[in-house]
C-alpha cells in the first residue's frame, strides 16, 4: 500500500503530465496532508522528478502548492 505522500505525488505527476501535453509549465493545486511529515515527503519526491514546488498553508491540514517545471 502506498503512503499518503506517494499517493498524492502520483496524482500530482499525472496532472503535470497532462499539463505538459497542453504546453503549460505551471499548475496550482490544493492538497490535504493528514500527517505532519507528508508535505516534506511530497516536496522531496517532486523535486526528484525535476518539479519545483512552492507552497503556503491554506488552513487546517490543507496546503496550496505551485508546481513548476522546465518546458524542455
Amino acid at each position: 500500500m502506498k503512503s499518503e505522500s506517494e499517493t498524492i505525488v502520483s496524482n500530482l505527476l499525472h496532472e503535470v503530465a497532462m499539463a505538459k501535453n497542453l504546453f503549460h509549465n505551471t499548475i496550482i493545486r490544493t492538497v490535504s496532508c493528514t500527517q505532519p511529515f507528508t508535505l516534506d515527503d511530497i516536496t522531496s519526491l517532486l523535486i526528484e522528478s525535476e518539479i519545483w514546488v512552492t507552497y503556503k498553508k491554506a488552513g487546517g491540514n490543507k496546503y496550496l502548492l505551485r508546481l513548476e517545471w522546465s518546458d524542455v
